[in-house]
């Protein structure tokens, strides 16, 4: 742990936001004893990472996410059962959203769709950069970069569903 401070203590900084964020979620829905407070909670921070995605923030919507979906919290069927509608739809469509599936796939081309500013994931990032050495070396990418121009219309018609990804968040249904 100390060679990690030293070589990246940004990153260590960064890794423990996200996991303190997450942890902090999960003790604010714990925190209230009554069934109805904790679904009003779950509902609110619902409602922030929605807020998050809207204005981009991925890191800090998935730091909400992940505290939704900690042990602790996602065993209260009884307060996720009494959230509002609007809230369950909500849930229901981050979870293929923040879905492990394919490597986050939706969440990577929703990042790589959006204009900046932006604020991407920091977990996809770190595990990219620890899995650097299995890429493929220089050569092999420029291969592979004159197989993937030909299909530059895969690329247009992927940007083009990763924007329908993000679609199911809007503003105004906040109001």
């Amino acid at each position: 742990k100390q060679e990690k401070q030293q070589l990246a203590p940004n990153v260590v900084i960064m890794t423990a936001h996200f996991n303190r964020i997450g942890l902090w979620v999960a003790s604010e829905v714990l925190s209230s004893w009554s069934l109805k407070k904790r679904s009003k909670t779950i509902q609110k921070f619902t409602k922030v990472a929605a807020h998050c995605l809207l204005l981009q923030n991925f890191n800090g919507a998935m730091e909400i996410y992940a505290g939704l979906q900690h042990r602790a919290i996602y065993r209260l069927t009884e307060s996720f059962e009494n959230i509002s509608t609007k809230s369950k739809r909500l849930l229901q469509k981050f979870e293929p959203f923040f879905s492990a599936d394919n490597d986050y796939q939706i969440l990577r081309e929703a990042i790589e769709a959006s204009t900046p500013p932006l604020i991407p994931d920091l977990a996809r990032i770190l595990a990219k950069l620890t899995r650097i050495e299995e890429y493929p070396s220089f050569y092999e990418r420029a291969q592979l970069e004159n197989v993937t121009n030909a299909n530059s219309d895969d690329k247009e018609k992927q940007q083009e569903k990763s924007n329908e990804n993000l679609n199911f968040i809007h503003i105004d249904k906040f109001r």
